[in-house]
This record gives C-alpha cells, sequence and structure tokens, in this order.
C-alpha cells in the first residue's frame, strides 16, 4: 500500500470549515451597544429575537405573547444598554404552571 498524499485536499477542507464558522460581527447584537430606543426597535422589528445583555448573559425578547409557546405568557424584560441600566426592551415568555385542586 501507498500513503495517501491529502496535504492539498485536507488544507482545503480546513480552509472551507474554518470559513463557515459564525465570526465575531456574526454574533448576537448586544444590548449594551445601543440606545434604549434602538433595542424597543429591534425587537419590534424582529419579532422575537435573542440578544447578550452583558459579558456571558444573553436573553430571548419577544415583542408581543403571539411569540411564546401555547403554555406561556410574557413578562415585562429591562436589560443594560448605552444610556442607561434599566431599559425597557420588551417581553420574556415565561412558562405557566397548572395547578389543579381536587376538593
Amino acid at each position: 500500500m501507498r500513503p495517501i498524499r491529502s496535504g492539498p485536499f485536507l488544507a482545503g477542507l480546513l480552509t472551507a470549515c474554518v470559513a463557515a464558522l459564525p465570526t465575531v460581527a456574526e454574533a448576537r447584537p448586544d444590548t449594551r451597544t445601543f440606545t434604549c430606543d434602538q433595542v424597543r426597535s429591534i425587537v419590534q422589528n424582529e419579532r422575537a429575537i435573542t440578544m447578550n445583555t452583558g459579558a456571558h448573559s444573553y436573553e430571548r425578547f419577544v415583542s408581543d405573547r403571539s411569540q411564546c409557546m401555547y403554555m406561556e405568557i410574557i413578562e415585562p424584560v429591562r436589560v443594560p444598554t448605552q444610556e442607561t441600566a434599566q431599559c425597557f426592551a420588551g417581553y420574556r415568555c415565561i412558562s405557566v404552571t397548572i395547578r389543579r385542586q381536587f376538593e
């Protein structure tokens, strides 16, 4: 058996794989880099979007209840932005637990 010469093939494959990885520019938007009005506008336009809220935190924001699952309700969310620490960004979907009471 003779060895397979795969140098150029592997280099091309590696280049293709690295090119397919997301770049920093494609990362989630960060609420801290926008004004409060811009964050609200993004959430309203996208209707549902996941954004960074800190160095190691992120959250999914929705514009209204229609973006939640059947057994979820919405609650208001406040996030840090360029000019304020508590900007109303939109809503988050939260699960509702239904408790049956037996007589």
